[in-house]
């Protein structure tokens, strides 16, 4: 479950932000909203590296942390699923 603060963008095309973002590498909220674009994909690994990127472009970034923690999770609970640890 995504909290509340993650937008919904699916339909922005994720290649577009990742334009974006070549050409203004330095644009937090770009890589803020990569990350979460990424995440709707499903590509959680992805949307980790961009997120760190944020951060460390504005360390000061809530909404980063936040849906940061809510992509780990996402990693913790299907590593708990893959090891038989989460009831079905």
């Amino acid at each position: 479950m995504m909290p509340a603060r993650l937008i919904n963008i699916s339909r922005a095309p994720a290649c577009s932000l990742q334009e974006a973002s070549r050409l203004d590498p330095g644009n937090a909220a770009v890589q803020q909203l990569l990350a979460v674009a990424r995440m709707s994909q499903g590509d959680i690994p992805d949307a980790l590296v961009a997120f760190r990127q944020a951060i460390k472009l504005k360390p000061d970034l809530r909404e980063a942390y936040i849906n940061m923690a809510s992509a780990l999770k996402e990693v913790r609970t299907r590593a708990m699923h893959c090891n038989g640890m989460c009831p079905r």
